[in-house]
């Protein structure tokens, strides 16, 4: 991912809770479907796998209660 957005949300919602809500505020902002999204280790509930079409990912980069959230690039190979 080289663009995406970063979104605080320190509620006491669930961690899935929390990501739904950031993708939905990405669609609205950006007009497309993102399909990544990094949390911390740390973020209460923080699991990897797939949420809705997303992937989500822990990264201890990412501070506690962030979530970076986007869209993959594609990965273009050399003809």
């Amino acid at each position: 991912m080289r663009i995406g957005m970063l979104w605080f949300d320190e509620s006491k919602e669930s961690f899935e809770e929390r990501v739904i809500r950031a993708a939905s505020f990405y669609r609205k902002k950006y007009g497309k479907e993102p399909t990544f999204c990094f949390a911390n280790p740390k973020t209460n509930g923080a699991v990897e796998g797939t949420l809705e079409g997303l992937e989500v990912r822990t990264e201890r980069t990412i501070m506690p209660d962030y979530f970076l959230i986007g869209v993959a690039e594609e990965v273009r190979h050399p003809n």
